[in-house]
């Protein structure tokens, strides 16, 4: 008798099947995520670079702002704050 010990081959099959495609959904399942991840690290990684160039393109303009009112001889009074 051709036999895996207390399970038939049909059997047999029929688990190792039920495993692989298991297997295979969770492998699909973990590769969705690992995409979704690197995708949103990417998001943050583009949205923190934008936030300092936003800073320092605020900065510039502070500056040029600032050399305004110089040369127009009003500058802010900061000591008064």
């Amino acid at each position: 008798m051709d036999s895996l010990g207390w399970i038939s081959p049909e059997a047999y099959r029929e688990v190792v099947g039920k495993y692989e495609e298991r297997a295979k959904k969770l492998e699909e399942q973990k590769d969705r995520i690992l995409s979704d991840y690197t995708r949103a690290a990417q998001m943050a990684e583009d949205a923190e670079e934008k936030i300092f160039s936003l800073q320092d393109e605020l900065a510039h303009c502070k500056a040029d702002l600032y050399d305004f009112y110089a040369k127009a001889g009003k500058l802010p009074d900061y000591e008064r704050r």
